[in-house]
């Protein structure tokens, strides 16, 4: 069954059985390399997301320069207290590099992350961005989600959307080097994701394809290596 999954998930025709293996063949011992870097990734992400995206968000509402960039007919979109899900879902992404990257496949992913942050924190410091939507009572089972939400959330950094941009980072690099069925799964889960930014009232359209855009541009300026693949080969 293992061999069966590692097939499925991490396929790579340079690898002596065409996919490559979490832990030793013979000894079953795990091979450490891909969590170190993985680790090592999760934790310069942090280092950098937290003053970029908490403290320049709240400097630029302290400097009372935020705008609004939306267009008048985005007011009346409602808020879907059920896209909360898709919305939180990308706690899970952060998982998925370590099902179909190598160790040097993540540091890049890292690099591409950190530069994605530290762009955005400049524009959150230039051009800080807010949501027009006014604030919609949530109650029920999804209401501590919101609560959780709006409690951590910067009020000027609606654009570009790191959601959007971390979330396709994460999953475009992924699904290019996974199996056509994860590479569409992945492909649908970040529209989805998406779609749940602005249907939870937490971004605007401009902010989605400005995330979108600045995810695609580091990627080009800082590539992956070449994804080699059986569902590419």
């Amino acid at each position: 069954m293992n061999l069966c999954m590692a097939a499925t998930y991490d396929p790579d025709p340079r690898a002596p059985l065409g996919f490559r293996l979490p832990f030793h063949l013979e000894t079953g011992e795990i091979l450490p390399e891909r969590w170190r870097a993985w680790l090592q990734f999760m934790g310069l992400f942090y280092v950098v997301f937290i003053p970029v995206y908490l403290g320049l968000g709240h400097l630029g509402a302290w400097l009372d320069r935020g705008a609004v960039y939306a267009l008048a007919i985005e007011r009346s979109i409602p808020l879907v207290p059920l896209m909360i899900l898709p919305y939180a879902s990308l706690l899970w992404t952060y998982l998925v590099p370590l099902l179909h990257m190598t160790p040097v496949e993540i540091r890049q992913l890292s690099r591409q992350m950190t530069a994605t942050l530290l762009i955005a924190g400049l524009i959150f410091l230039v051009f800080p961005g807010r949501v027009a939507f006014l604030e919609t009572p949530v109650t029920g089972t999804l209401a501590p989600l919101y609560e959780i939400m709006r409690s951590i959330d910067a009020p000027n950094n609606a654009w570009p959307s790191l959601h959007v941009a971390s979330a396709t980072l994460l999953l475009v690099g992924s699904g290019e080097r996974a199996t056509p069925p994860f590479a569409w799964g992945y492909g649908l889960w970040l529209a989805l994701m998406s779609a749940a930014t602005v249907l939870t009232h937490q971004h605007h359209l401009l902010d989605v394809a400005s995330g979108l855009a600045l995810a695609m541009i580091v990627r080009r300026a800082i590539p992956l290596p070449p994804a080699l693949n059986h569902s590419r080969a």
